[in-house]
């Protein structure tokens, strides 16, 4: 039985046009919850448009909304179900008694990139995915949830901090052409950030929830390596995402990455492949593969983990001036292309 995508529920939910509004079903503040049940999806929605003396939502806009759900890959059954303005959301509930708040970004799909160690080049392989995915038409935003060791500035070039709204919220920075938010304009230059796991929560929070991240397609999070603080707030806060789990060819950092995936996994999330980096270097005499940090790593963490080896990356670049992203036609660059668009192909297929 093909797997129902909560994701994709939504994002058919809020692509579905409405008669008389510009606007989605989410965007609208429809949407209170979408609760996958083995083939059959239940939705529920606001009975009324624009809080609790708003309009009834009319009949067409729920026959337009089952429609678009039972359209969806996998569905064989659609409940839609009216309630109160006010009702709270079942599925998200538990994250409620942790007070972690459960944020919405909408149709956007958001991406996790996680590792279990440190030093796999899982900061690099997100810089060179959100640039990719740009450079494949996609409207893309980073947030550099790695606080204590945030590089996503360095990595994209980018040259000017966020800006302030007059509402006091951040617009990202702007590099290589995706939207950026870090930690790395906010620190003291050259100061370690030395903060207890509460602090880490809350800032990114507000990473989250107070910058700008209006009209984007995908939010990549580049993840501290591990299982702590930050990847169990992501997993609270942000119910829907996905993760990309990243590792090096060593059997060891395979191990550790396995563990990564399966918190993704275990609190319901949908782990989408792994990519294995510093893959093999081309040797200069013979043209052969070498591969210096052994082999096999992504095959067991896929393995490992029951999910796609999505891209071999090689080692070498070179990478353009002033970033750590790979020109499109270098082996490294092509690698993350070829990634890039296995995941738009992918989220392509699961919305139609």
């Amino acid at each position: 039985m093909l797997a129902i995508e909560k994701r994709a529920v939504i994002s058919a939910l809020n692509r579905t046009a409405l008669r008389g509004s510009a606007k989605g079903a989410v965007s609208l503040g429809l949407i209170i919850d979408v609760l996958v049940e083995g083939d059959t999806v239940r939705v529920l929605i606001n009975e009324r448009v624009g809080g609790p003396n708003g309009e009834p939502v009319p009949e067409d806009w729920v026959q337009a909304l089952e429609a678009a759900v039972a359209a969806v890959a996998g569905v064989r059954a659609v409940h839609l179900e009216r309630r109160p303005v006010g009702t709270a959301a079942p599925s998200l509930q538990q994250a409620a008694r942790h007070s972690r708040p459960v944020l919405d970004f909408g149709s956007a799909r958001v991406i996790a990139v996680a590792s279990g160690k440190g030093g796999v080049g899982k900061s690099t392989a997100t810089a060179n995915l959100a640039v990719a995915l740009a450079e494949a038409g996609q409207r893309v935003g980073v947030v550099d949830a790695d606080i204590y060791g945030f590089s996503q500035p360095t990595l994209l070039g980018a040259s000017a901090p966020p800006e302030v709204t007059p509402d006091k919220r951040w617009l990202p920075a702007q590099a290589s052409g995706v939207k950026l938010i870090s930690m790395d304009f906010f620190a003291p230059a050259g100061q370690a950030v030395i903060w207890r796991g509460p602090m880490l929560g809350k800032a990114l929070l507000e990473f989250l929830s107070k910058t700008a991240w209006e009209d984007i397609d995908f939010l990549l999070l580049d993840l501290p390596p591990g299982t702590g603080d930050i990847a169990l707030d992501v997993h609270e806060m942000l119910p829907g995402s996905q993760e990309v789990v990243v590792t090096t060819p060593d059997p060891l950092a395979a191990r550790v990455a396995v563990r990564a995936g399966q918190m993704a996994q275990r609190t319901g999330h949908t782990v989408l492949g792994v990519v294995e980096n510093m893959s093999y270097m081309t040797c200069p005499h013979c043209g052969g593969e070498l591969q210096p940090f052994g082999r096999g790593g992504g095959e067991q963490a896929a393995a490992g983990l029951g999910v796609p080896l999505l891209v071999r990356v090689p080692l070498g670049g070179p990478a353009r001036r002033g970033t750590g992203i790979y020109d499109a036609q270098t082996p490294a660059g092509k690698a993350f292309r070829e990634l890039a668009q296995g995941i738009v192909t992918a989220d392509t297929a699961a919305t139609m």
